[in-house]
């Protein structure tokens, strides 16, 4: 009798894996930012002291994985302290820089009440030395800076499309 009654319980528990979602999108605003985000996890923050283009930055970061990519979405108040255009294509360089890559595709992208920003496709390396696909989009609102970021093995156009359309005003 104790047989198929383990047998019972290892086919519920494989079911019930079976409807958790790889993707649990949810929404998040960013105050102060005045942006709200979807994520498809729950994203771990983090805030950091960084330096672009020559000024030191209280940087927000949000990240987390889901479905073997990697989803992230920093931002930072300038208040005004240099041109946002000049930060945003250092901060550009310098996320390919790390990653050894250069951009396969780019292209500008207008986010809905927002403003234009710009879409870069790459393949570079992690710290590991292993392969990785970037889709980053690079934005200003304000006297913020953006950048939301999907690294994985390979690129999935789709999944970054839905992450991105995420970014809007609340």
């Amino acid at each position: 009798m104790r047989h198929p009654m383990s047998l019972i319980l290892l086919l519920t528990v494989v079911a019930l894996s079976r409807c958790s979602p790889t993707f649990n999108w949810r929404e998040l605003s960013l105050a102060p930012a005045s942006l709200a985000a979807l994520f498809p996890c729950k994203p771990e923050p983090m805030v950091r002291q960084v330096n672009l283009a020559g000024h030191s930055l209280s940087m927000t970061m949000l990240g987390c994985q889901a479905g073997g990519a990697s989803f992230a979405l920093a931002y930072a108040d300038l208040q005004e302290r240099a041109p946002a255009a000049e930060v945003l294509a250092r901060w550009r360089t310098l996320t390919l820089g790390n990653m050894a890559a250069a951009p396969e595709q780019e292209s500008s992208f207008l986010l809905a009440g927002v403003g234009p920003g710009v879409r870069v496709s790459a393949r570079g390396k992690r710290p590991d030395g292993s392969a990785v696909a970037a889709q980053a989009l690079w934005f200003a609102a304000g006297t913020w800076v953006f950048q939301a970021i999907v690294l994985a093995d390979k690129a999935d156009t789709a999944l970054a499309d839905t992450f991105f359309a995420g970014l809007k005003p609340p």
